[in-house]
């Protein structure tokens, strides 16, 4: 197994533990050693997620943005279950209009672009495919 994924594991792991810094730490570890990784806009979007869990949404939407502009057209990575698949661009506009909720900020602007990915990009939940823009209903 290449060492980013093993990285890559152990970051899901502090996740799963809840060690969000941890966590962070590890994935950034494999953006910056690891650029040319199919792995490196999954951690971008996980670092989002991890800043999302820990309220700070300012450096949430930042990563989530760094999955939008510099990995467009970038697919979520499954390694241990196919519980989502397609564009990780999708699971970011998610996590921004998450965030703007918190703070009580409106995100017609990403919700718009978050449909556009109804066709391809979704979470299976109860053994159903489900768009991130139905997750919002």
């Amino acid at each position: 197994m290449k060492i980013e994924n093993e990285l890559f594991i152990e970051a899901l792991t502090y996740v799963e533990s809840e060690l969000y810094f941890d966590a962070i730490n590890s994935f950034k570890i494999i953006c910056k050693n690891f650029e040319k990784s199919n792995l490196v806009d999954d951690c971008y979007l996980n670092v989002g997620i991890c800043y999302m869990k820990l309220n700070l949404f300012d450096k949430a939407i930042e990563n989530f943005n760094i999955v939008i502009n510099e990995y467009p057209d970038s697919k979520l990575t499954s390694i241990s279950s196919n519980i989502e698949e397609g564009f990780s661009s999708a699971k970011a506009y998610y996590g921004i209009i998450l965030c703007k909720k918190s703070l009580g900020i409106e995100s017609n602007e990403e919700s718009l672009k978050l449909k556009d990915y109804d066709n391809n990009t979704y979470v299976i939940l109860n053994n159903k495919k489900t768009s991130f823009s139905k997750l919002l209903v």
